[in-house]
């Protein structure tokens, strides 16, 4: 099989391989899980935005939902792990940016108290060094970026997602690697797949990257074309670079309900420049293995 058949055969494949996978896994969504979600209704329409639609205050005059052109490729089918081209078009990153900027708050991180089960939420520069916008559901491109996560995984309307949330790494800026569920504490009910991608890379951007140390690299990661979208210089792992409307999707969960480990991953640190990026979280019960 060329490369180029290679490729055609990743992007049809990968979203029917990730929607067989979720509705056999053993994980439920659901409504009512708690803090951040907000559910959205999906409206797929089929005509293209035209970016001269957005104001100079940011307001979206008039703006058309579309899902086409995404091209999704499998970076990991254990986990599922799909690197999404065109994720986001250039249109949407501009508004999103701007929806962005008067939210930003330094980022927090979470401790669960294992025996009371009680939440701390803080600021921890030594671990976690960016800014956080959470945008409000009901803005039309919010709106569509949160259905076109929904329809990507094949669910029904009742999609569980939590509010998008924008990131802001300045050079010095990182993540280190952490789980996007409660790995050590289970949870009733967690973020079951998530999506990271890229708003913004400033053209002298160097580091960025996101980097998962546990995933096993195939056979064909260090050939052309992966390099122009993962750092094939990392000798473990994968690490997805920063490219303006690029995606990273990945299932948190295994079927039985178990956490995957291999899902772990970091914003490695911005060494000069700066980058924005996109977390969308699908949050469901989880099923133990008894069913419960």
């Amino acid at each position: 099989m060329t490369s180029k058949a290679l490729l055609g055969f990743n992007a049809a494949a990968a979203v029917g391989a990730v929607v067989l996978y979720l509705s056999g896994a053993r994980v439920v969504l659901d409504r009512s899980s708690g803090e951040a979600e907000r559910p959205v209704d999906i409206h797929v329409q089929t005509s293209q935005a035209n970016p001269s639609l957005i104001s100079s205050d940011g307001k979206v005059n008039n703006y058309t939902c579309t899902h086409s052109g995404m091209k999704p490729k499998f970076l990991s089918y254990d986990p599922i792990m799909v690197y999404i081209e065109n994720f986001i078009t250039p249109y949407e990153t501009e508004h999103l940016k701007k929806l962005a900027l008067a939210e930003y708050e330094p980022s927090v991180v979470q401790n669960f108290n294992n025996q009371a089960g009680a939440k701390k939420v803080f600021v921890d520069s030594s671990s976690r060094k960016s800014e956080t916008a959470w945008l409000q559901d009901g803005d039309p491109v919010v709106d569509c970026v949160k259905s076109r996560a929904a329809t990507f995984q094949g669910f029904a309307p009742n999609a569980s997602m939590e509010q998008l949330a924008v990131l802001k790494y300045t050079a010095g800026g990182e993540f280190e690697t952490h789980y996007d569920f409660h790995y050590a504490t289970p949870r009733p009910v967690d973020r079951i797949t998530s999506f990271f991608a890229t708003l913004e890379a400033s053209d002298d951007i160097e580091g960025g990257s996101t980097w998962f140390p546990f995933v096993l690299r195939p056979a064909w990661r260090d050939k052309e074309p992966w390099c122009e979208w993962l750092d094939c210089s990392y000798k473990r792992g994968l690490a997805a670079r920063p490219i303006p409307g690029n995606a990273v999707f990945w299932v948190n969960f295994r079927k039985d309900g178990t956490g995957h480990r291999e899902t772990a991953h970091g914003g490695q640190p911005v060494l000069k420049g700066s980058k924005i990026g996109l977390n969308i979280w699908t949050r469901g019960k989880v099923i133990s293995v008894n069913g419960s």
